[in-house]
């Protein structure tokens, strides 16, 4: 898998934590001269630095708490930045299951969070994971409706990032 730079789009080189069922062939990462601009830069937030993603992208904490979302993720979800900032993931994404008694990540239906279960795996092993299939079981007007999605994890410090790749 070829890895290039969000940011500038230069060619890094090839991951190493290749998956042959992949069937795709670039992934994104940061170049060393664009991180060394980026955190040397002082006047740029990490707000700004997320926008400059071509994705929807929620960053994460190991509670599972949004900590911030790009305008794309805000777009997507059709919220502003403090409806999102410090609460769980499932809060945000308004999943049917997040408002049983003890919230998201607590419910048996967390156990099979597809969603969950991938940003934890990143937390846990250091791993990206790309164009993973999963589902948001969401309440319109009292049904639930499913929203596929593809999304993809990567750990960057303390924190993962959770692209959303796509809506089906």
């Amino acid at each position: 898998m070829k890895v290039i730079c969000a940011w500038c789009n230069k060619e890094i080189g090839v991951s190493p934590d290749q998956d042959e069922a992949l069937d795709y062939e670039v992934t994104h990462g940061i170049c060393q001269s664009c991180k060394e601009y980026y955190l040397s830069n002082r006047s740029l937030t990490l707000d700004q630095l997320l926008n400059r993603l071509e994705a929807p992208v929620l960053m994460v904490n190991p509670a599972g708490e949004v900590v911030l979302a790009n305008d794309q993720a805000l777009q997507l979800l059709g919220k502003e930045q403090d409806q999102v900032s410090g609460f769980r993931g499932g809060e945000v994404m308004e999943c049917a299951y997040a408002r049983l008694p003890g919230g998201c990540g607590t419910t048996i239906h967390c156990k099979a969070c597809t969603i969950r279960i991938n940003v934890m795996k990143t937390f846990t092993t250091g791993k990206s994971l790309r164009r993973v299939p999963a589902y948001l079981n969401r309440e319109n007007g009292g049904a639930i409706q499913k929203v596929e999605l593809l999304i993809s994890t990567e750990k960057v410090d303390e924190v993962v990032l959770l692209r959303i790749d796509e809506v089906k």
